[in-house]
Parts: structure tokens; C-alpha cells; sequence
């Protein structure tokens, strides 16, 4: 059977919450930019009517605090897993559908409100990235008592994660600007 070692489990768990949990909060703090960002996303599709996208803007908000909690407790490793895994691709096939529909100037809602970032195909691509590396908490961990060195590793792990998530974050801000130039 596949195990993956404590810390890099803890390190990746640590990093995807504080990732969607940020993503939350940015939500939290701006409903009505995210209700707005929604409608965007939605225009010119039949589920472009107010009560549908206030809806769907609640419903994203909630589920976003619930896969968060799922992801965080490590009850259910595997319903958290999947459940974060499929929160990413659905934000993957949402830009996906407006790229192809020619919706490319939306936001992608990937800096958390810090600065508009465009919708690319390398945010599609890095979502399904997420995604697979979501996966990754279903897997079992190895049983061994955790010391110190794991909770060194754990956190060192999540700030390589969150730093590499931050790096390419703004590689692909900045492609998507000079793409929108050309």
C-alpha cells in the first residue's frame, strides 16, 4: 500500500488550507466583488438571472468553509481530498467555458483581491494542478509517533508550497497582462 511520510502530509495539509482559506476569507470580506465576479462568469448563460447567481455566490461561500473545515480536521482525509480536489476543477472548467465562450477579461479571483488578474489557459491548467496535489491528502499516513523534526518539516513543506503557489502566481498575473497587451 502507498503512505506518504507525516510531515510532508501535515506540511501539504497546512498549505491548501491556508490557500482556500484565503481564498475564503477574500470572499468574506467582499461579497458583493465576489457576487459581481459571479455574475461575470455567469453573463450571457441561462444561469445569468439575480436569484440564481445570489444563489450559486452563497452556495460557493459555504462550500468553500466546508471543504476548508473537511481539508483542516482530517476527519474524513478522503471526502476533504476530493471535496478540495473538485472545488479546484470546477474553478478550472468555469474559466475554461469563458475562455472558450471569449469571456477572457475576468478576474480569476487567484490574488485574492490584492490586484485583477486575468482568466488564462495556464489558470486552467494550474487549477488542475491543484487539483491532483489535493489528491495527495487522501493518501494514508505512515504510523510512527511525530517529533520535532516533523513539525520542522511540516511547516518548512507548507511554506514551500505556499511560496511556490505565490511564485506562479504572479508568472502567470504576469503572462496574462502581456498576453491581454498583444
Amino acid at each position: 500500500m502507498i503512505t506518504i511520510e507525516p510531515s510532508l502530509a501535515w506540511g501539504l495539509r497546512i498549505a491548501m488550507v491556508v490557500l482556500i482559506g484565503l481564498a475564503l476569507l477574500h470572499k468574506l470580506r467582499a461579497p458583493l466583488e465576489f457576487r459581481s465576479a459571479m455574475q461575470a462568469y455567469l453573463r450571457n448563460t441561462v444561469l445569468d438571472k439575480e436569484s440564481i447567481v445570489s444563489f450559486l455566490s452563497l452556495t460557493v461561500i459555504t462550500l468553500e468553509l466546508a471543504i476548508t473545515f473537511l481539508v483542516a480536521v482530517a476527519w474524513w482525509p478522503l471526502v476533504g481530498a476530493v471535496a478540495l480536489a473538485t472545488l479546484f476543477l470546477i474553478y478550472g472548467v468555469a474559466m475554461a467555458a469563458n475562455l472558450l465562450r471569449g469571456n477572457a477579461l475576468l478576474d480569476c479571483g487567484c490574488s485574492w483581491g490584492a490586484d485583477r488578474q486575468p482568466a488564462t489557459w495556464h489558470r486552467v491548467w494550474g487549477n488542475a494542478g491543484l487539483s491532483a496535489l489535493s489528491l495527495l491528502l487522501a493518501v494514508p499516513v505512515v504510523e510512527r509517533p511525530a517529533n520535532n523534526i516533523d513539525l520542522f518539516v511540516a511547516g518548512a513543506f507548507a511554506g514551500f508550497v505556499i511560496i511556490l503557489y505565490a511564485i506562479s502566481n504572479q508568472l502567470m498575473a504576469n503572462s496574462g497582462r502581456l498576453e491581454q497587451k498583444l
